[in-house]
């Protein structure tokens, strides 16, 4: 029998030292102004050394609650992170696969209003990391989607000795997965109760804090993603990951979202970068690729890199301006758009991605001051995002100094810190900048960190920059 599910959240947790919520996720709770690990502390992450050391990586991120100073909480988070990243290090864990951070006073667990409270805000959390995870943590920085902006997962359970043909969600998609198709760490084929999580970006709001790149690499040059939709799809059988066997042949119908012309089907790799499986064609049927990555031949990959950006721009224009000549579906806090059903042959566990690339017409490479409402300077960013809102997608920098975008298209701009504030610039306000050329702007932004606290609000946001530019 198969069962689906929304996850909701909840609390496990020991003041004492450390709590483990799930396989994915520990706790590490520190005293008032402090970051020594207690004896109790080291004595209970120790019990949880094997899973840690087995992990191909773990981000370490330190907190503190809002009582002092912001500055100083900031130091202690640092230092917080630190201390466990040491001894981490200690136990023969390679720095090369910990990325550490501090990320001051939190506002994504609790509001402080009590000593019970400020204890939770009080804690180092360390996060089991795959291959691809590690490698995007790298990329990223300090960047961690706040979890108010996280997608809620929906949740599978099925027996895997028989073959399932699964819907998910509500537009039509459907899982087809052939009996023993998941195999574990050892190779062995999987016979117990299988849960399969899957995550799914649709819109840019979805998009603005959730992690994913939306840059293709061609050549020497990063072209963007407009998206017909992403997701990530996760494994587990009795708690531990499992992986597809090198036989199976797990299929998707998938209800894409937005005009289909030149869309291709994409994979995220192990050093997070996007790799083409197929281009997908406007029935939905996988046809082939015309690049020559595995050639080398530049000269081809030079034509397709033409060919990919012109028909971009094709998909641009349909997707702009003639939704109201096809079948359309209502996705939450978007658009109207088409939909259509790609058939996709997954190649393993992971994020995918069906996309049109979505040229620049007029790059420009700009610095960002950026300042809140006040005029003062946003310390401690650990997050930019440009959307095009002429596109499907969200664009990560996490350098203030090098920031891509379209002088000549219709920008936002949002920017987090490690204190989980959340700041934008509208359009209206990007256009009145005139940017025109590469330089230095001072960019002044609107702080929406308690207005604006989930997906679909930053949808809605975006959707209005939309119909009023």
């Amino acid at each position: 029998m198969q069962f689906t599910s929304r996850i909701t959240s909840f609390l496990c947790i020991s003041l004492i030292a450390i709590s483990v919520c799930n396989a994915q996720s520990i706790s590490l709770y520190f005293g008032v102004d402090d970051a020594t690990l207690t004896p109790a502390s080291i004595k209970n992450i120790d019990e949880q050394m094997s899973k840690l050391k087995a992990a191909p990586g773990l981000r370490v991120i330190g907190y503190a609650d809002a009582d002092g100073v912001n500055d100083d909480n900031d130091v202690l988070s640092d230092a917080r992170a630190a201390a466990i990243t040491n001894y981490l290090t200690t136990k023969g864990i390679s720095s090369d696969v910990i990325v550490a951070f501090g990320n001051g006073e939190t506002m994504a667990k609790q509001n402080n209003a009590s000593a019970y409270d400020k204890q939770l805000d009080r804690r180092v959390d360390i996060e089991v990391l795959n291959t691809t995870e590690l490698a995007l943590a790298k990329k990223l920085s300090t960047f961690k989607t706040p979890d108010r902006f996280k997608v809620t997962p929906i949740i599978i359970t099925f027996d895997p000795t028989k073959p399932n043909d699964i819907p998910i969600g509500t537009r039509g998609t459907i899982l087809h997965i052939p009996a023993n198709s998941f195999v574990d760490a050892s190779g062995k084929n999987v016979t117990s109760t299988v849960t399969i999580s899957f995550s799914e970006y649709t819109t840019s709001g979805e998009m603005v804090f959730s992690g994913i790149p939306m840059h293709y690499k061609t050549g020497t040059d990063n072209q963007r993603f407009s998206s017909s939709g992403m997701f990530k799809i996760e494994g587990t059988a009795a708690g531990a990951a499992i992986e597809m066997a090198p036989n199976a042949s797990v299929t998707m119908d998938y209800a894409m979202v937005g005009n289909q012309n030149d869309v291709g089907f994409y994979t995220l790799d192990e050093k997070g970068e996007w790799q083409l499986i197929n281009n997908i064609g406007v029935d939905g049927k996988p046809i082939a690729s015309n690049t020559s990555s595995k050639t080398g031949n530049k000269t081809q990959e030079t034509k397709q890199v033409k060919a990919d950006s012109a028909t971009a721009m094709q998909f641009a224009n349909a997707f702009n301006n003639n939704l109201s000549t096809v079948k359309t579906e209502r996705i939450t806090g978007s658009t109207t758009r088409a939909s259509v059903k790609a058939s996709l042959t997954l190649s393993g566990f992971g994020y995918y991605n069906c996309d049109a690339l979505a040229p620049m017409v007029a790059r420009v490479n700009i610095g960002g001051n950026f300042l809140d409402d006040q005029g003062k300077p946003i310390l401690r960013i650990n997050n930019i995002t440009v959307v095009d809102l002429k596109f499907n997608g969200a664009f990560y920098y996490n350098n203030p100094a090098n920031i891509q975008l379209d002088s000549r298209s219709d920008n936002m701009i949002f920017v987090s810190n490690q204190a989980n504030r959340i700041f934008y610039v509208s359009n209206a306000d990007m256009k009145a900048m005139k940017i025109s050329k590469s330089g230095n702007y001072d960019i002044k932004m609107k702080e929406i960190t308690k207005t604006h606290t989930n997906n679909d609000q930053l949808s809605a946001l975006i959707q209005s920059n939309k119909m009023s530019k």
